[in-house]
């Protein structure tokens, strides 16, 4: 009985790791085409760093749904605004000026 039960828990926690992964691949993209689609400039580093922040925020936020782990929610909600706020700074900070070529 104890083995059969083993392989139910490898096949869910495999299935929750897929749908992890689907969940963060989703945002990585929506984070991509939001990025593009703002009004600022954005070069693809700081667009792909922007991104990937998303896609983990979002699997943070899908694990914590899914559990119900609702102290997680809402400590990674300000952390969210301050690691996004932080990229964007340093984005505008570090970035070179736009020229003719970049358009």
């Amino acid at each position: 009985m104890g083995a059969g039960r083993q392989v139910l828990a490898d096949g869910a926690t495999k299935i929750y790791v897929v749908l992890l992964a689907g969940i963060f691949c989703l945002f990585v993209a929506l984070g991509y085409v939001m990025t593009f689609l703002s009004e600022g400039w954005w070069y693809i580093g700081w667009a792909g760093l922007s991104a990937l922040a998303s896609g983990v925020f979002a699997v943070g936020y899908a694990h914590a749904g899914f559990r119900r782990i609702i102290w997680m929610m809402v400590l990674m909600l300000p952390l969210q605004f301050l690691v996004l706020g932080s990229i964007s700074h340093l984005a505008n900070k570090y970035a070179r000026p736009m020229t003719a070529a970049d358009f």
